[in-house]
């Protein structure tokens, strides 16, 4: 990994900063993205050989799986990106087609958890939980979880600034959420009325990132009770994501309004849905009183 990764981190690292150096904005946004995509390759190349020895004979069962996740995360990332768009294209510096590229990237990490709830719930529902199936799903679970960190400390900062400049057309200072990690840091010690804020964009970042692995642990845990029905799948699968978007909203606010710890407060629904997915997994399924 170290021969596969660091190298490439370097080498984004050094590029990009000569390009922002050189007052190459945009250069240095596009290195940003074509480093980010050579990184993914790599941990994508390296974790599919994982699957492929852990999923030996389900390869069936992955592909409808993994269609389901395709077909859910384009429709749910267009669904969350497409409002926002709508709300500042008017008057705008930009095209509509340019200011969704740069919503995408800040909605993936809330599509891409949905869309492995509906690939869990749909495209795994009636199938056998075998040890290889499980091992397989949860290492499709952490490579989405590594990506979306990825996504979330490379590319995020840097599109959302894009788009706000986009909208204004004009250069603009960093708000908390066009900053990578290390600088939102230092940014939190200096502004002791926003410590809690600040602290909360910092850690659900952590959160946010982890959520494919939360859920992929409820998902599982549910399938036994799904019985192979459709409609509980769906269901199912709708009420993990909307629980879940619910829970990160209330987060926010609760974050600000109350006193309880920030980090316990962001990872919460992480915390609940693994908690929930151990307490399904200690105890059995009812019976089923009618066949399908």
């Amino acid at each position: 990994m170290e021969r596969l990764i660091d190298p490439a981190i370097a080498d984004l690292q050094t590029e990009y900063a000569n390009a922002k150096r050189q007052g190459a904005i945009w250069r240095a946004h596009w290195i940003l993205l074509a480093g980010y995509a050579a990184c993914a390759k790599l941990l994508t190349f390296a974790g599919m050989k994982r699957l492929a020895d852990s999923a030996k004979g389900d390869e069936r069962v992955f592909g409808q799986a993994g269609l389901v996740f395709s077909a859910a995360t384009i429709v749910v990332t267009l669904l969350l990106a497409v409002p926002e768009v709508s709300r500042f294209s008017h008057g705008a510096h930009a095209s509509p087609g340019a200011l969704t590229w740069y919503v995408i990237p800040s909605v993936l990490p809330l599509s891409v958890p949905i869309g492995l709830a509906f690939a869990i719930a749909c495209g795994l529902n009636g199938q056998r939980l075998t040890r290889r199936l499980v091992t397989a799903l949860f290492v499709v679970a952490l490579l989405c979880a590594i990506g979306m960190f990825m996504n979330m400390e490379l590319v995020v900062p840097d599109s959302n600034q894009a788009f706000r400049e986009a909208v204004m057309g004009r250069p603009l200072g960093r708000g908390d959420h066009e900053l990578r990690m290390s600088e939102l840091t230092d940014r939190i010690a200096p502004r002791p009325d926003q410590i809690r804020r600040r602290s909360m964009t910092y850690h659900s970042r952590w959160s946010v990132s982890a959520a494919p692995l939360s859920v992929a642990c409820l998902g599982v845990a549910l399938l036994p009770w799904l019985r192979g029905r459709r409609w509980r799948a769906v269901l199912t699968a709708i009420g993990i994501s909307v629980s879940y978007y619910t829970w990160l909203m209330v987060a926010e606010e609760a974050a600000i309004w109350t006193m309880q710890p920030v980090i316990l407060i962001a990872w919460s629904p992480n915390i609940a849905f693994t908690v929930l997915a151990l307490g399904l997994a200690s105890i059995s399924p009812p019976p089923v009183a009618v066949a399908d």
